[in-house]
């Protein structure tokens, strides 16, 4: 006898009960259409994943439970875990609630409660404290909620375990995930079927990665990041499907997550389409690329303002490459000298000779205003192509690198951006071969940092990653064969920097550090060792 559960892949917006609830029913239909018995949906399915504020509203919580008494009546013949916001007397719960022919069967409260950067869990949810099962076809199921799955002692006896869960993606945490799935999936000998959230909050991005572990801890079976839909597997047969074999590109994952990230931002701004200013950096050219590839030709307006010290080339790379994307490149003629001299004449000190750089500073500065200008007649957000070296390091890049409304290039840093180019370019050669060239042999150079040596962005870059994403001491990163003068220099232009930067600039985040500490206490907690980061 056959036991089929689908499990899901699902965009929610957080706080919108009513556009939830309609994929909800959505999914459960099509469920339905493939003969599930069972269809698993992720954490807070309901009121969406990162509601916050909203839970502390009454009507909010009544609303939620309104739209679960709608799902439940029309989950006939077959059973769906949900997930919603529960209140009961003056506690409130993150609850999975099992529902069939308009009944609810049971209620399961997350036990574990993770307390992170994103969602302060604790401030708004109490844990529950009971495992709760169900039997359907003669088989005893487990239901489980995000961090519930640490702490093997909390979890009931059954033939599967149901995890819905919310973690958040990133570049490197999704492969702690998986270990840990699998050392919990061997260690209670139960295999353990997982549904994720599809959505954003904030500057956090959540994959909906549905996977599947059999009892001998081995991966038998998983979706795609960042797509709707779901994937089917009989309970009964789990454990004996032969392991996949996780081919995942990690570069592929993380342009998908961009994209995806885009895509959300411009869901929840009032402007429908996206501006950027394309130069003759790479990191520009990548930038028209993933906006193109994201949202299409029709909502993407690059501009490029041509003055003097534009190259020819340049001015062909740019246009070569917008006519191969198909967009139309707005290009406006800026004569450097006129405006040099417009400048010189509003300033008091006119008959001082200024700075060198000074009116190639000015210059972008009145760039940047054009930008925003051009930006607010055509109803578009400006994007920036500026990445985490450049910040840490407050290194200058070009002038235009900063003037953006969002940066979808804020938590990778400049190696990442090459290894995303050269990904993107394995199909469609739409990169030019000469931009990618220049942006490689580029060599970093900081007055602080470099005492007079030349350095690899790539060295910069491992020793910014064991510091910031890792925190390893300043002794520690000098035994994989760094100079330990220079990751000292590295380390104290970082903090310097950090006394400045109070505010961060708006967009996506991919790693794995403001969320660390509170996983790696719990997965130490429960299995004794430290989660690394990095496989």
């Amino acid at each position: 006898m056959t036991l089929t559960i689908a499990v899901t892949q699902l965009k929610t917006v957080p706080g919108h009960i009513e556009y939830n609830k309609k994929r909800i029913l959505a999914a459960i239909t099509q469920a339905k259409q493939s003969n599930a018995d069972i269809i698993l949906f992720p954490e807070l399915t309901i009121s969406g994943y990162g509601a916050s504020d909203y839970l502390l509203k009454p009507k909010f919580i009544d609303d939620a439970r309104e739209a679960l008494y709608e799902i439940a009546h029309h989950s006939t013949d077959i059973v769906a875990i949900v997930g919603f916001p529960e209140r009961d007397h003056h506690s409130l719960y993150s609850s999975a609630a099992i529902v069939k022919n308009g009944q609810i069967l049971g209620i399961h409260r997350k036990g574990t409660l993770s307390s992170t950067e994103l969602v302060m869990e604790n401030y708004y949810i109490s844990p529950g404290d009971k495992p709760t099962t169900f039997t359907i076809k003669g088989k005893t199921i487990g239901i489980a909620i995000s961090e519930d799955f640490l702490d093997p002692n909390r979890l009931p006896k059954c033939d599967a375990l149901l995890l819905m869960s919310a973690f958040h993606w990133s570049n490197r945490r999704h492969l702690t995930n998986r270990n840990a799935f699998q050392t919990t999936a061997k260690t209670i000998q139960t295999p353990i079927i997982i549904s994720n959230a599809l959505t954003s909050c904030d500057q956090f991005i959540f994959s909906g990665y549905a996977m599947v572990i059999n009892d001998r801890g081995e991966q038998v079976g998983g979706g795609k990041r960042f797509n709707e839909g779901h994937v089917l597997f009989d309970i009964g047969t789990i454990n004996k499907l032969p392991p996949l074999e996780v081919q995942e590109h990690l570069d592929a994952t993380l342009y998908r997550a961009l994209m995806f990230g885009l895509q959300e931002m411009l869901n929840y701004v009032p402007e429908d389409k996206v501006t950027l200013y394309i130069g003759k950096c790479l990191e520009s050219h990548l930038l028209l690329t993933l906006a193109v590839d994201a949202l299409g030709a029709d909502k993407v307006y690059p501009v490029h303002f041509t003055t003097a010290d534009d190259l020819p080339s340049d001015l062909k790379n740019i246009r070569t490459l917008c006519k191969r994307l198909n967009v139309r490149l707005y290009e406006y003629d800026i004569n450097k000298d006129h405006l040099r001299n417009a400048l010189m004449s509003k300033r008091k000190d006119a008959s001082i000779d200024p700075p060198i750089n000074w009116a190639e500073e000015s210059v972008d500065r009145y760039k940047k205003g054009l930008l925003l200008a051009f930006s607010d007649l055509h109803n578009a957000i400006v994007l920036g192509p500026i990445n985490k070296t450049q910040i840490k390091l407050k290194l200058k890049g070009h002038g235009m690198t900063a003037a953006g409304h969002y940066m979808p290039f804020i938590d990778l840093y400049r190696t990442d951006i090459l290894r995303l180019a050269d990904y993107r370019d394995l199909e469609g050669k739409l990169l030019n071969k000469e931009v990618m060239a220049g942006a490689k042999s580029e060599i970093f150079r900081h007055p602080n940092v470099c005492d007079g040596a030349e350095l690899s962005f790539k060295e910069v870059d491992q020793i910014l990653f064991r510091y910031l994403d890792r925190r390893e001491t300043e002794e520690y990163i000098a035994q994989f064969d760094h100079d330990l003068e220079l990751v000292t220099r590295i380390a104290k232009q970082i903090d310097l920097n950090n006394l400045y930067n109070r505010y961060r600039l708006p967009g996506p985040y991919f790693t794995t550090k403001a969320l660390s500490k509170s996983w790696h206490d719990l997965h130490r907690k429960y299995t004794g060792a430290l989660a690394d980061p990095i496989e």
